[in-house]
């Protein structure tokens, strides 16, 4: 029997911010409370999204990218 994880649900502030929205539902998971416009700098993202070498480099990017996940 699966048990689902209770992952926080935040709906994306705008168009393109589909992946800051997804990061900042996995943290507050993990108890890392970070606003969509820090990890959007943090990752870049723009008004069309955030651009796709950005994505690959987002796990260590928010690893070694600062304050966002400490």
């Amino acid at each position: 029997m699966s048990h689902p994880l209770p992952i926080p649900h935040f709906q994306q502030s705008t168009d393109g911010y589909c992946l800051p929205a997804c990061v900042r539902m996995v943290l507050a998971y993990l108890q890392i409370e970070r606003s969509e416009a820090e990890i959007s700098h943090l990752l870049g993202t723009q008004t069309f999204g955030t651009p796709e070498h950005r994505c690959r480099r987002a796990p260590r990017e928010l690893r070694e990218g600062g304050d966002c996940c400490r």
